[in-house]
């Protein structure tokens, strides 16, 4: 039995049960990519400064000195301090493996300074390069070719991804026999650029010697990004 008090619920129960259920407004999400290249006119490269000494202090002190020399160098080259920035800095324990004892020995102390060097003319990258090798860098990794224009590149890439997203999404709309509506979502992922690497690492002593200056070409940067859009449909119902 429904007591007097549970009447009003249960009637606005019934109405609610009764109400037919409203489908969802038709939509079509797609997902494109668009892109945008450039040939790069900016080069970027790490390089690395290490020291092992006895004690933690000596280690430091060593790997100071050579930053000192090598950021004279950068600065003699036309790198600004702002475009040789510190990327890492440690020091460690150095400990080796005695085979014979069966332990790891102590060897001293490690200091490491790494940095990102950005060379914003590509062609004087090579004499960076040699610049930074003559002044003593322990190593040089990962030349990486990028472009002055890069939020250019992106914001082309974005439009083109967006465009072709709405030709494919106008493309199901027709073959469906229904129309495109509003839009009414849009996001996008992480852009991802893919320049030119050189996968060369320089063991800088190997560079001592009187050698041909360093040249390196790039290829094309290709930034590429990722776009999800949502528009409703109308028609065909």
């Amino acid at each position: 039995m429904i007591s007097a008090m549970n009447v009003p619920f249960a009637v606005l129960m019934i109405l609610v049960l009764a109400l037919p259920l409203r489908a969802a407004e038709p939509s079509v999400s797609v997902s494109a990519q668009g892109h945008a290249s450039a040939v790069p006119d900016m080069v970027e490269f790490d390089v690395r400064l290490q020291d092992t000494a006895p004690s933690a202090a000596r280690a430091l002190a060593l790997t100071a000195e050579k930053y000192s020399r090598v950021r004279a160098a950068l600065r003699g080259s036309g790198v600004s301090d702002d475009d040789a920035v510190s990327r890492s800095f440690s020091v460690r324990e150095k400990r080796e493996w005695d085979n014979e004892r069966k332990i790891r020995v102590f060897k001293g102390y490690t200091a490491t300074h790494d940095l990102k060097v950005t060379v914003r003319r590509k062609d004087r990258a090579g004499a960076v390069i040699d610049a930074v090798a003559g002044a003593g860098a322990d190593g040089i990794s990962g030349i990486r070719f990028t472009s002055s224009r890069y939020d250019e590149l992106q914001s082309e890439a974005l439009a083109d991804a967006v465009a072709a997203a709405r030709s494919d999404a106008e493309v199901m709309a027709r073959a469906a026999g229904v129309s495109l509506g509003r839009l009414i979502g849009m996001q996008t992922a992480a852009p991802r650029s893919y320049p030119v690497r050189d996968q060369v690492s320089f063991a800088v002593e190997k560079l001592a010697a009187p050698a041909p200056v360093t040249e390196i070409q790039p290829g094309e940067l290709d930034v590429t990004v990722q776009v999800y859009c949502s528009w409703e449909l109308s028609g065909g119902r």
